[in-house]
């Protein structure tokens, strides 16, 4: 029989020693944004991207069109983009994977498969010049993917062996695994990463990694000839599991839900952060009880916590202007809609 083990916060691999701060006892600074003028015809289950001038809006409970390309100030729809399908440059499982700085590159996936190349040909028009096969060197089961600026894209895994990232070149084929977990206990070599799934943002050449279940986040930097390095990983609230070899079972009536939205800049990193004990949304049978209503702000070369937030709507994804001065954030309740903060009116909210 399998040993089990509670888990506690003294068996999560933390790399900082330096004291933690009670992110529970920081008070919640009340922000409010202005949300675009035009109104936004979507479900809920939406990524959203800036990219140049416009926000690309991915609907992936639509049962035709796959994004939306908004004009950013106006929320106008300019171009709708991509099909459902298995065929050419169609998608079963599209994901954003990262952009040129200046936009005129965007990098596409269809996880787990194939990862399509758009350049812009004409005012917010793109066309398709490069699809690449997804080589890897065993059968994994990932959701989210990213590119950096130095060509390598980074994808994590929900199940496999014990490592939790994947690098794969410019061509996307399997360059090596890295990135150990951040739970302790775990001992077989085939491991459940379901309870670690997450959300990823990127930066030139850094990438940031956060985790739904739990209020985990990371940063992993990626060189030019492909040495992958842990900067800092955080916790803001303890985590409440049982493991066994191969297993976490998350404890739903203590264990607090943690990130939904991310995005990475110079200097800071935006998160939708949840802080609701999970089994909330099973006690009032609402499966948007959980949705966050915080937004914390990270400074990009520490990890610390910049500020604590409170947004006035129930939101989800969080995107970041290519000029870093203003964040965008998909919301989901009283009405589906983004709204627009400036990041400086956020740093200097008091």
């Amino acid at each position: 029989m399998k040993q089990v083990i509670l888990l506690m916060l003294s068996v999560w691999m933390l790399s900082c020693s330096e004291e933690k701060t009670d992110f529970a006892s920081l008070p919640s600074i009340p922000i409010r944004g202005e949300h675009l003028e035009e109104e936004l015809i979507a479900t809920t289950a939406c990524d959203i991207n800036v990219v140049g001038p416009s926000i690309w809006v991915a609907d992936h409970r639509n049962p035709d069109t796959i994004a939306s390309i908004l004009d950013e100030k106006t929320g106008k729809i300019i171009q709708r983009f991509g099909t459902k399908g298995n065929g050419p440059a169609e998608f079963t499982n599209f994901r954003f994977l990262g952009k040129s700085l200046n936009g005129d590159t965007v990098f596409i996936g269809n996880i787990p498969n194939r990862v399509y190349t758009y350049v812009r040909a004409g005012q917010d028009k793109y066309e398709l010049v490069k699809e690449n096969k997804i080589f890897l060197k065993k059968f994994e089961f990932p959701m989210c993917m990213h590119r950096m600026e130095n060509g390598y894209f980074v994808m994590n895994t929900l199940s496999g062996g014990r490592d939790f990232f994947i690098l794969l070149n410019r061509d996307c084929r399997e360059v090596k695994r890295f990135g150990v977990h951040p739970i302790k206990g775990m001992t077989a070599d085939a491991c459940d990463f379901i309870p670690f799934d997450g959300v990823m943002a990127s930066f030139k050449n850094s990438f940031y990694y956060v985790t739904n279940k739990y209020g985990y986040i990371a940063r992993y930097d990626i060189s030019n000839n492909g040495e992958t390095t842990l900067i800092w990983e955080k916790l803001l609230s303890e985590p409440q599991a049982s493991i066994s070899e191969a297993n976490i079972q998350m404890r739903s009536s203590v264990n607090l839900d943690g990130f939904y939205g991310l995005a990475a800049g110079e200097d800071y990193v935006f998160a939708t952060y949840s802080g609701i004990y999970y089994r909330a949304f099973i006690d009032q049978d609402d499966p948007s009880a959980c949705t966050p209503k915080t937004l914390v702000v990270f400074d990009t070369k520490n990890g610390n916590v910049v500020g604590k937030y409170q947004i006035p709507n129930k939101s989800l994804d969080v995107s970041l202007s290519e000029d870093n001065e203003r964040l965008y954030v998909f919301n989901i309740e009283p009405e589906v809609a983004i709204e627009r903060f400036y990041v400086k009116d956020i740093l200097n909210a008091k």
